[in-house]
């Protein structure tokens, strides 16, 4: 069960206050350096294409980064191999998260 899967809002709110805060203006600063790092690669590999890209693809891989950079501290790098990360590991780690 995850926070998505919760009918009882009662139950759902008191859940959702405890990791609220992490997506506050003010804590999504503290995780600036990570976001830019993601920026600064998303740019890189952006800029050494020199046929059409499939930008859906691209962004779902931007994505992952930095959603893979803020809540596990670390880069996993799709866009660096190009291949979008939406297997079933992190389908289930995203799960897990909630």
């Amino acid at each position: 069960m995850n926070l998505f899967s919760i009918q009882d809002t009662d139950y759902h709110a008191l859940l959702r206050k405890n990791i609220g805060g992490l997506y506050t203006k003010a804590c999504v600063k503290d995780f600036e350096p990570q976001i830019d790092s993601c920026i600064a690669l998303f740019q890189a590999k952006l800029s050494e294409s020199t046929e059409a890209i499939n930008l859906s693809h691209w962004i779902n891989c931007f994505a992952w980064d930095v959603m893979s950079a803020i809540t596990v501290s670390t880069l996993e790098a799709p866009i660096e191999v190009r291949k979008s990360r939406g297997s079933k590991r992190w389908l289930t780690v995203g799960a897990i998260l909630g």
